[in-house]
């Protein structure tokens, strides 16, 4: 992409040239009221309310923690949260907000999220980089938006490497634990591509209106669009561009599938393979379509549902999943693949020019700079945003994330992924002796307001109250999980 300065691993500004959409928008320096994380973002009362505002500004980004094990899931919220807040800033307040050192404060919720991700996950993954990587997609978008004509297909993937694979990095090497980087990394190039092709389709009249145009010029040129005004796209061939952007879609998510299916890990391959049923699902059942704003969307009504269970939102994702689990255990009916590649002929096909070799060589060129940066700290001329949250690392590590995960969460099914019945007992003897330690500490609490001279009456704090309501969430969700476990084994039964 042409550029001023380079900024996919420089953290490099461009001059404030913002498009005037974002760049007259009135300030709002509300941020750090959105979550109270109370001084410690690894209390259960902290990580609900993260979950709880990620509920509410993006359902899809929240759904990935129920398929997650604890730690990753917890991971993902710190990931989630941090990001998605400072997207919304962005949205609220334009890109130059981002080098305002009176707003990026070391306190910020997202800073204070984001440092604890990067210091718990490590063991996992290499968080800083991808992170890194994921805030100078804000540089690059204002950049992007500065050439004022529609990028390239190779300029569109260089904006997307840093946009929207680090999250489907992030997710898929959580998920295949066990399979090589090399496939990991394919995988997520090309779920990347499918998800961002798939959510600027939908938000194609909403980005339009905010002035934002994410089509390439070769489509543009592919359908004869290179000389219509933007504005009117979405109204003079918003159809046409919805059908060239669901073969795109069914290309790429054909390709995970394929991909997943060399994978040699059943387990893992089953996973990577869902992914893509799921998407190619989404697919057949026209969820890709052109929305005005103020549309309901189909996962809409996921939301509302999530939002009207009853409990934090840490207390209810381990019965989510479990119930996850049991859904995944039982014999539905399979995703056509093969009517998804009949469906991708009757449309034309991919275009060559965004083929998924296409995507990946421009993506490996990124890659490859990434692989020999340094992300330790910030370049010479990162953005304010880069800079704060490089400065200081978090007052907790790695050692202290696992120990909370375990105090918090030991014997909760939360913890296993597709267990057998022996695993899941195993786990509910465990889960006995955590409600009988936090039955003490309750105990114990309580005495201690009634002894001599203490004034206040007995009362129970908010941190233990949330582990009593995980405790009894935990022993529902291991039901549940015991029902998975027992299909698994029916269906592994038949099978054989």
């Amino acid at each position: 992409m042409p550029r001023r300065t380079d900024v996919r691993h420089s953290g490099a500004c461009s001059p404030p040239h913002y498009p005037v959409t974002l760049l007259d928008l009135p300030w709002s320096r509300d941020m750090k009221s959105a979550v109270d994380l109370q001084g410690n973002p690894l209390s259960d009362i902290s990580l609900a309310a993260m979950r709880r505002w990620l509920l509410e500004a993006d359902v899809l980004g929240y759904l990935p923690q129920i398929a997650a094990t604890e730690s990753e899931g917890r991971l993902w919220t710190y990931y989630g949260f941090g990001v998605r807040r400072i997207d919304a800033f962005v949205r609220a307040n334009g890109y130059a907000a981002l080098d305002d050192a009176t707003l990026l404060t070391d306190d910020l919720d997202a800073i204070v999220a984001l440092r604890e991700f990067m210091a718990a996950a490590p063991p996992l993954i290499d968080g800083r980089r991808r992170l890194v990587e994921q805030l100078r997609a804000f540089a690059a978008e204002r950049d992007a938006l500065d050439q004022g004509r529609p990028l390239t297909a190779h300029e569109l993937f260089s904006l997307w490497y840093l946009k929207a694979v680090p999250g489907a990095y992030m997710a898929q090497r959580l998920q295949l634990a066990d399979v090589d980087e090399a496939t990991v990394r394919r995988i997520a190039k090309l779920s990347a591509v499918g998800l961002q092709m798939f959510d600027d389709g939908v938000d194609l009249q909403a980005d339009l209106d905010r002035g934002r145009l994410w089509l390439s010029a070769e489509e543009l040129e592919l359908l004869g669009l290179s000389m219509t005004p933007p504005a009117t796209l979405a109204t003079t061939a918003g159809e046409r561009i919805i059908r060239l952007r669901k073969a795109i879609c069914l290309e790429y998510f054909l390709a995970v599938y394929d991909e997943a299916s060399r994978i040699a890990s059943p387990e893992s391959r089953k996973r990577a393979q869902s992914f893509a049923e799921a998407w190619l699902s989404f697919l057949q059942q026209d969820y890709l379509k052109l929305y005005t704003p103020g549309d309901p969307k189909p996962w809409d009504s996921v939301q509302r549902v999530l939002k009207a269970l009853p409990g934090s939102e840490t207390v209810k994702l381990p019965v989510l999943h479990s119930l996850f689990s049991l859904i995944s255990a039982l014999p539905l009916p399979p995703v056509d693949v093969e009517a998804c590649r009949r469906e991708l002929q009757q449309l034309g096909g991919c275009p060559r020019a965004l083929a998924p070799e296409v995507a990946l060589d421009a993506m490996g060129v990124c890659e490859a700079e990434g692989d020999a940066a340094n992300f330790d700290v910030p370049g010479p001329e990162a953005s304010v945003l880069e800079r704060v949250l490089l400065a200081s690392p978090s007052k907790h590590t790695a050692a202290d994330f696992a120990r909370r995960c375990r105090e918090s969460t030991e014997g909760s099914p939360s913890n296993l992924r597709d267990p057998n019945l022996s695993e899941v007992f195993a786990s509910g003897i465990k889960l006995a002796e955590r409600s009988a330690r936090n039955s003490v500490t309750a105990r114990e609490n309580f005495l201690q307001q009634l002894r001599p001279g203490s004034k206040r009456a007995p009362v129970v704090d908010a941190e233990l109250a949330e582990r009593f309501s995980r405790d009894g969430a935990d022993w529902l969700a291991l039901g549940i999980e015991a029902l998975a476990a027992t299909a698994r084994g029916v269906r592994d039964g038949c099978r054989k």
